[in-house]
């Protein structure tokens, strides 16, 4: 599997995927319900090799997620 995705990152790059390390799917889901965009980011692997800056990922996930409401 790590293989592969090395193979295709470039696809997932040009495809605007958002890719997960260190954790599983269900840890995902879990603060997602929960709204914890800021602990999703730190799992977020930067597929360009430069990573943004925290706030720029959760308002990628929020807007991602179609929860784009900032006071939450």
């Amino acid at each position: 599997m790590p293989q592969d995705f090395w193979r295709h990152r470039q696809t997932y790059q040009a495809e605007g995927a958002i890719v997960f390390s260190g954790i599983d799917f269900f840890g995902v889901w879990l603060l997602l319900m929960f709204k914890r965009y800021d602990r999703l980011a730190t799992h977020v692997v930067p597929l360009d090799g430069a990573r943004p800056a925290t706030a720029d990922i959760v308002a990628l996930l929020r807007s991602r997620t179609g929860w784009t409401n900032t006071t939450a």
